[in-house]
């Protein structure tokens, strides 16, 4: 399986157009695949966003604090 880690950090206005293109080229690998988007203490929206997108491989992390 491939692993892919997005580390973020106040990427709420990128995040759903990343996680998108992401799981459309990996798809294309015909392989099996995880994306974990690890939001590191973000102060905006990035987590939320993250988890309305609605990809079956797609987990989100969330730290309180940037680390």
């Amino acid at each position: 399986m491939l692993s892919v880690i997005i580390p973020a950090y106040n990427e709420a206005t990128n995040i759903v157009r990343t996680l998108t293109g992401l799981e459309r080229a990996l798809e294309k690998m015909d392989r099996p695949h995880e994306v974990i988007v690890v939001s590191d203490g973000s102060t905006d929206e990035t987590a939320e966003r993250a988890s309305a997108v609605k990809l079956n491989h797609v987990r989100v992390v969330q730290y309180d604090h940037n680390r």
